[in-house]
């Protein structure tokens, strides 16, 4: 998984994401979280995720977006 550069997790009905879920994965360039259950966005979740270029969030439950989350 470490080349990975795409990964969809579309219709999962994931609430929450581990701040190390993509600890491994410093070449995704894309990145499709829609139609899940998220509800917030903390700021290390994606600080891995340093080749990212494209983050789809579209159809979640999202109330919250800590300060440094895209920083």
């Amino acid at each position: 998984l470490k080349n990975l550069t795409d990964l969809s997790l579309n219709i999962n009905k994931i609430k929450q994401i581990d701040n190390e879920a993509f600890l491994n994965l410093g070449l995704l360039n894309r990145l499709f979280l829609n139609y899940n259950l998220l509800t917030y966005l903390y700021a290390k979740m994606f600080k891995y995720l340093n080749s990212l270029i494209y983050l789809q969030l579209d159809n979640n439950l999202i109330k919250y977006i800590e300060k440094e989350t895209f920083w």
